[in-house]
């Protein structure tokens, strides 16, 4: 995995074409998505995920100043089950001289609200925020998650974006959930947006926080 190209692709505010966020991740070799960037936890190797660490946070580095501020990473859900490895990565970002979001998904298999919740406050107290990644995908679509996990922000799942855009049902589901998560003082944010057409009918829902091919193409980080 460390030797796989390392990718920017950026979250961009389509009411004022701010910058919100820049993605980092490793690029899937075997096609366009981008890779699970720390599968910590799968063969053991703490070395090798402090190595992938250093390797994104590096990468972030080459980044404008301007938006150094506004890294996220995904961590996959083993992270949330040991005490190793999760001391390797806040050690490993206790030192970051900007803010980072930490994208989780697969919540299948996530310890009780409690004891995750206590871990999510450890993440900020380091700068951290914590995002519900790929809501409306196989492993999360109950928003009664986003109520009990004390995340800062959903990200939705882009083929949960098209299905929507694609059904007047579907749309006004997405509407609701997008009241929800604003109601609780969080913020939401569209994957997959491949049309100004998306673009719009998202923003006419309220939601201005966008990712996708028409918004930023993925690029190497230089």
């Amino acid at each position: 995995m460390a030797s796989s190209p390392i990718y920017q692709q950026r979250v961009v505010d389509v009411r004022t074409q701010d910058v919100y966020r820049v993605e980092i991740f490793y690029r899937d070799e075997a096609g366009d998505a981008p890779a699970a960037v720390l599968p910590v936890g799968v063969d053991r190797n703490f070395h090798a995920v402090g190595d992938m660490l250093r390797d994104l946070l590096e990468a972030s580095s080459r980044l404008p100043e301007d938006i150094q501020h506004l890294i996220s990473i995904n961590v996959a859900n083993s992270i949330f089950f040991d005490g190793d490895l999760t001391h390797l990565v806040m050690s490993s970002l206790q030192d970051l001289p900007y803010g980072l979001s930490i994208e989780v998904s697969q919540l299948g298999d996530l310890p009780e609200p409690r004891k995750i919740n206590a871990l999510f406050s450890e993440f900020r107290k380091i700068n951290c925020t914590v995002e519900l990644d790929n809501f409306g995908g196989a492993f999360s679509k109950n928003p009664q998650v986003f109520s009990e996990y004390s995340f800062d922000s959903m990200k939705l799942d882009a083929r949960f974006v098209q299905n929507a855009l694609a059904d007047d049902r579907r749309l006004r589901l997405l509407s609701l959930v997008s009241d929800m998560v604003k109601a609780q003082g969080k913020r939401i944010i569209a994957t997959g947006v491949a049309s100004k057409a998306d673009s719009d009918k998202l923003a006419g829902l309220g939601i201005v926080l966008q990712q996708g091919e028409f918004i930023h193409s993925p690029q190497p980080v230089m």
